[in-house]
Formats: structure tokens, sequence, C-alpha cells
């Protein structure tokens, strides 16, 4: 399958989400349903191959959890990474105040993130499922004000592709930054930050957008292309 896909359209990320146990043992003290033996599934063997580009084990369980530890599993699933693909473990949003006795709280989530970030080989979370993340119980109202407070980029998938797209030119008048592509791979995305007399602001946009809106004390502005594969261009840079 990852072959396949990447011999029809090269760009295409193949992602899996495993059961979030690979095997009861892996690692000492881990208890739960045996993966491998009972579904079948080698997801450590497509992880140490490379048979992905990133992989989402399901890590549905708490920090405190005693045979399902969330950091515990974490450092193993990273430990058999030997490709250095993407691991970006799932987390259980819809546990959240879910009314059971086993219901995370308001902190649970926010503190899985910060144990991922702390871990230099992982490089992200998907939160599971969307509706309990955006409507449900307050995580995303909680999350935007503080661990998401600034946009971000997908981190770049250099086994890809490694190039990066060409810089931008840009134009600042009445309040609008101009962005002129240049002849070359194609952006998808612009990263836009402009600073004011009072902050810096951050802006992704779609590589389709060519204008966008600043604030009219805008002192300096930096623009680059991404790419598909999320490979960042060079920097152009405007100053008044």
């Amino acid at each position: 399958m990852y072959r396949e896909v990447h011999a029809i359209k090269p760009h295409v990320k193949v992602g899996l989400s495993p059961f979030g146990i690979w095997r009861p043992g892996f690692p000492p003290g881990i208890t739960g349903l045996d993966a491998y033996g009972t579904i079948y599934a080698d997801s450590r063997k497509w992880l140490q191959q490379g048979w992905l580009d990133y992989l989402a084990p399901q890590l549905y369980w708490a920090i405190a959890s005693s045979g399902q530890s969330y950091p515990l599993l974490l450092d193993w699933w990273l430990s058999q990474n030997p490709m250095g693909r993407h691991v970006w473990p799932g987390l259980a949003t819809y546990r959240v105040n879910d009314g059971t006795t086993s219901a995370f709280s308001m902190e649970e989530i926010p503190n899985q993130i910060r144990a991922t970030r702390a871990r230099p080989q992982a490089s992200g979370n998907i939160l599971y499922n969307t509706s309990w993340t955006l409507k449900r119980n307050g995580l995303a109202n909680a999350l935007s004000a503080d661990l998401y407070r600034a946009p971000a980029l997908v981190p770049a998938v250099s086994w890809l592709d490694a190039a990066p797209p060409p810089p931008p030119v840009i134009a600042i008048s009445g309040g609008t930054i101009q962005i002129t592509p240049s002849a070359g791979e194609e952006a998808r995305w612009w990263v836009v930050r402009a600073k004011s007399s009072t902050a810096w602001t951050t802006r992704v946009v779609f590589g389709s957008t060519l204008s966008v809106s600043v604030d009219g004390t805008v002192e300096r502005a930096l623009v680059q292309g991404v790419d598909r594969a999320g490979n960042l261009s060079a920097v152009t840079e405007w100053r008044r």
C-alpha cells in the first residue's frame, strides 16, 4: 500500500493509527489487548520498516494509568522508530468529562500534550475525535487559549521530498501584503509573520492566497512558502 500510494501521488502522506499496545509486556508493566496475537496487527514492524510516513498509536489512557501509562507507552513507541518516521500519538479527547467513572479531567489532555512536547523524538499529537474535541466539552477553547495559541505547520517529510520551494516576492501597500510566487515548485501554503507597533502575528494561509491583510502600522513582514512535503522556503523580508 505504501509503495502504491507514492507511485500514484508521491506527496501524499501514508499514516496508520493502530491500537496503542503492540503486545502486553512491551514495555514491561503494560497490560491489555494483544493486538499482535489477537487482531494480527504487527504495527511495530510497520514502523520499524518505515512502511508509513506517520504513526498515530491510539494512546487513549491517562498518564497515571497503572497498566497503560501514557508516557511509558509513548516512550516505547518512540524507541521503535529506527527510520525516523513521525510518531504522533492519538489522544482520547472523547474521554474528557464523558460521565463515566474513568472520565478524564479537563487537565489530562493538555498534560499529555505537554508530555509529548517534552520528548524531542515526538513532533505532535492527533486528537480523537473531532466532535468531542470541537463541540462537546470546552476542550477546544482551553487549548486555543494556551497550548494551541499559535498556528503550527505539519512537520516536513524529508524522506519524500527534501527540496524547499523558492521564496516569494512580496510588497506591502495600503495594509495588504501582496505575494508573488517565484518560478519553480508551487507553494501549498504561505507562512506570513508581521510585526506591528504592538506585537508579532503569524498566519498560515493557502498558496492560492496572494493578498494578506495586515495592521496598518506594520513595520516588518516575513513570508515563507511551504510545499506539500512541509519544506519551508528561505525567508522573504520586508521592512518599512
